[in-house]
This record gives C-alpha cells, sequence and structure tokens, in this order.
C-alpha cells in the first residue's frame, strides 16, 4: 500500500490530475510488483498568490518500510517523470520526500498488517492473496 499526496497551486485540470494519477499507480505497481489498485494519489491544491514563478509542486509518499535506496530513486523517478510529462515543470521544480511507514502501523481487513501478525499467517497458510488487500 502506497499512498502519494501532490501538493500543488492551483491551477491544473481534472485531464492533468488524471494522467499523472494514471502514470504513477501503473508505473509503481509494475514496480512494487503488485496490484496498482494499493496505490492512491491524492492532490491537495493551494493558492499560490504569493509564490515565487520558480515555485514547483511537493509530493509526499506514504509507503510501507523495507524498500531499498534503488527502489527509492526508481519511485522518485516515476514521480518526478509523471509530473513533469503533464505539466510545464522541470525536474529542479518537483521535490519528493518518502515517509517509510512501519507495517505494524497499517491495517487492513480490520488486522495490523506485519510479518509476524495475523495477517501475514493468512497470507502465508494461502487464506488470503496479497492482491486482494
Amino acid at each position: 500500500m502506497s499512498l502519494f499526496i501532490v501538493n500543488c497551486a492551483k491551477g491544473w485540470d481534472l485531464e492533468t490530475k488524471e494522467k499523472i494519477r494514471s502514470d504513477i499507480t501503473k508505473k509503481m505497481g509494475a514496480l512494487a510488483r503488485v496490484s496498482d489498485k494499493l496505490m492512491a494519489v491524492l492532490f491537495h491544491e493551494y493558492e499560490a498568490e504569493n509564490m515565487s514563478p520558480n515555485h514547483g509542486c511537493f509530493v509526499i509518499v506514504y509507503m510501507s518500510e523495507g524498500r531499498t535506496d534503488e527502489f527509492k530513486d526508481e519511485l522518485v523517478a516515476v514521480v518526478t517523470d509523471a509530473i513533469t510529462e503533464h505539466t510545464d515543470f522541470d525536474d529542479g521544480k518537483v521535490a519528493v520526500m518518502i515517509h517509510d511507514v512501519l507495517k505494524g502501523n497499517m491495517a487492513a481487513r480490520r488486522k495490523i498488517v506485519n510479518r509476524a501478525g495475523p495477517v501475514a499467517q493468512l497470507i502465508n497458510d494461502g487464506e488470503l492473496d496479497p492482491e486482494e488487500l
């Protein structure tokens, strides 16, 4: 499960947001080898009246812990590419912050998701398909 919050000045139309959302969810699903349904992209827009013309956007990513630095580099490239492809921003105007969330702090189906918890046991026993989470 991953959550992407794109903080940007007001002005992006719905089509632009949908293209960015689609690019991020599909490419991150492939990168993480999970269903893209486990990815969510939300847009937080704000008034940019007092911002400098060089202001870009800031993306906060919440994802489960345990990813390598290489994986995170690829994640940043996916996010940056999706935004620069569908807006007039260049790489220098896209900032990404990654929050690693402990699996013991995530839940699915009313159960905490962790390596040794009840959800892990259901997966190990073949009673739950991880794609359904």
